[in-house]
């Protein structure tokens, strides 16, 4: 029987529940639309990352550091790690169009109080619906034309703090000294489901309203 490990992460606003699916039984229930990234490598959930858009605006990818000259820029994926990780220059090159898109959206810019060297934030009163934010459309795109359409949940995090609500990137900027270029953290995949499957060493993604559970 083939190993399949399926994983489905369910938005909570204010906690993050990850909920275990056994892979025979998401089969069974006819769940369509997954789409497979190959694995690149033994031991490591690591993926192709071909490029990411922000509102169809390509960051560039150009000059990425890499372990070696031929290796392709990689993403792993740490179901284990809430935040997504993103090395120099990509993280620069990323927040910046994605704040310039933000800005264009809604004309909101990051709160100089609140922002630091890891995290950009933005504040909006605390009556205001997070989810009627018209946020940038981000798009990771990995091998074998698999698309990952980030919602406001997997781009920010949230809080409350002196009648704001807070919302805090989820990218983190990381420095050279690290072993993988790229993290694909948990917080990325909510309302996804993703499954892994070690055998055809793939691992599977699709859209899901996992917050309805």
């Amino acid at each position: 029987m083939d190993f399949i490990q399926s994983y489905r992460f369910v938005l909570v606003l204010d906690r993050m529940i990850l909920m275990l699916q056994d892979g025979y039984l998401l089969k069974k229930q006819g769940f369509k639309n997954m789409s497979y990234a190959p694995i690149l490598t033994e031991g490591d959930y690591d993926l192709k990352l071909e490029g990411i858009t922000v509102d169809n605006i390509d960051v560039d990818m150009s000059n990425i550091r890499r372990l070696n000259a031929s290796d392709p820029i990689d993403v792993v994926v740490d179901i284990g790690n809430p935040s997504t990780w993103l090395q120099e220059p990509l993280h620069s090159r990323f927040m910046n169009t994605f704040i310039a898109a933000m800005k264009k959206n809604t004309m909101l810019s990051p709160s100089s109080y609140y922002t630091t060297s890891v995290h950009t934030c933005y504040s909006v009163g605390v009556d205001v619906d997070i989810m009627s934010i018209q946020i940038p459309n981000v798009i990771f795109h990995l091998q074998n034309d698999v698309h990952l359409h980030l919602g406001i949940e997997n781009l920010f995090f949230f809080w409350i703090e002196n009648n704001q609500r807070v919302l805090c990137s989820n990218f983190w900027k990381k420095e050279n000294d690290f072993k993988y270029l790229h993290l694909l953290g948990s917080s990325m995949l909510q309302n996804f489901y993703v499954e892994i499957d070690n055998n055809r060493r793939q691992i599977g993604f699709t859209r899901s309203d996992c917050g309805c559970l």
